[in-house]
């Protein structure tokens, strides 16, 4: 994977009820995939974000890993650390290789041999074992063998391929079942990149970024049909890239002539209304817009898309949701047209 440098030049905060997203328009305009294609639509930025300075020396700090330089490496241990992912709760291989470290022992044996070690991975990060299992120190070259580099994040374009590279973020908390784990409530677990942008540590660190092209979409791309789509939460960036990169489709597709079915569950989740909203991008609103408001069952949005499936004929179906959403769209097309299975007119933008 060739990457390139990124800069963001603007980061608007889109607060829509106890959640946030980020808009983002980075400086650089058009990027070329290496094969010579054009970046199409629904093609995504991948995003490789470092690890924020003070989040290092508060890992270092809390496990008295100070000076340390790694021979093999070589390199010192804090500059080691700056690509490496020092969110992930630890593997079960790595605590059972520093179980000499542990105090907590009989709670290790807990969380290595039940599904409370899921729990863990869902809603701590890598320094709460230091009050979870009463962790003070281990040895680096036992973290170095078991750690993982931190991996890209995939946002999908939404940009024109002449303008600058523009994507949106939602914040990403883990609210798991936290009240299992006794005198032990935390603040809700964050993405990488959602904690990256929170505190602000584009203006002290650098991002690297790809062009990923969706290769599951080009039979999509050389359809001429009229496009149903049904988009939820953030999802509907996928309907955006394909307004905004209408040449990268074979033919000519009339998108006035589409419809749009979004799914929210309420008017402060609604995100497409910071768009609507915005006179810059009044061109990502084109034919019919359905917004439905549903509950997290799906059951009244999915009442509306099923009498919208009984009235097709020639149409595509675009899918941009979640994995359960998509789940039941698939179930309800098998159900009632199985005939758009058959003639492959139902298209799913994979989340990746």
């Amino acid at each position: 994977m060739e990457y390139f440098d990124l800069t963001i030049e603007k980061c608007n905060t889109i607060k829509y009820n106890s959640k946030t997203a980020w808009h983002i328009i980075f400086k650089q305009k058009y990027i070329e995939i290496k094969d010579g294609k054009n970046f199409n639509a629904c093609d995504s930025l991948g995003i490789l974000a470092p690890n924020p300075e003070k989040n290092i020396k508060l890992f270092c700090d809390a496990f008295n890993l100070k000076n340390i330089y790694l021979e093999d490496k070589k390199m010192h241990f804090y500059d080691y650390l700056v690509d490496i992912d020092i969110n992930l709760f630890p593997r079960k291989e790595f605590l059972r290789s520093i179980e000499k470290n542990i105090s907590k022992k009989n709670f290790l044996h807990k969380i290595l041999n039940t599904e409370l070690y899921n729990e863990c991975v869902k809603t701590y990060h890598f320094i709460d074992i230091t009050h979870l299992l009463g962790v003070k120190y281990f040895d680096e070259i036992d973290f170095v063998k078991h750690s993982d580099k931190i991996k890209p994040r995939n946002y999908i374009l939404i940009n024109k391929p002449s303008e600058k590279l523009e994507i949106v973020v939602t914040t990403h908390n883990f609210n798991n079942l936290i009240d299992k784990i006794p005198n032990h409530l935390m603040p809700l677990k964050q993405g990488h990149f959602t904690e990256f942008l929170k505190n602000n540590a584009f203006f002290t660190r650098n991002l690297h970024g790809f062009v990923k092209g969706n290769i599951q979409l080009n039979d999509f791309k050389r359809n001429s049909k009229k496009i149903i789509f049904i988009c939820s939460g953030i999802g509907i960036v996928s309907y955006f890239s394909c307004l905004n990169n209408i040449e990268s489709f074979e033919q000519n597709i009339d998108f006035n002539d589409c419809e749009l079915f979004y799914k929210c569950h309420d008017i402060e989740n609604n995100i497409l209304s910071y768009f609507k909203n915005n006179k810059e991008k009044e061109a990502y609103f084109k034919g019919k817009v359905h917004i439905i408001y549903s509950t997290k069952n799906n059951s009244n949005f999915m009442c509306k898309i099923r009498e919208k499936i009984q009235n097709l004929s020639t149409e595509n179906i675009f899918v941009s949701g979640s994995f359960e959403l998509q789940k039941q769209i698939y179930l309800a097309v098998k159900e009632i047209s199985p005939f758009i299975l058959q003639e492959k007119r139902l298209f799913f933008d994979i989340w990746h």
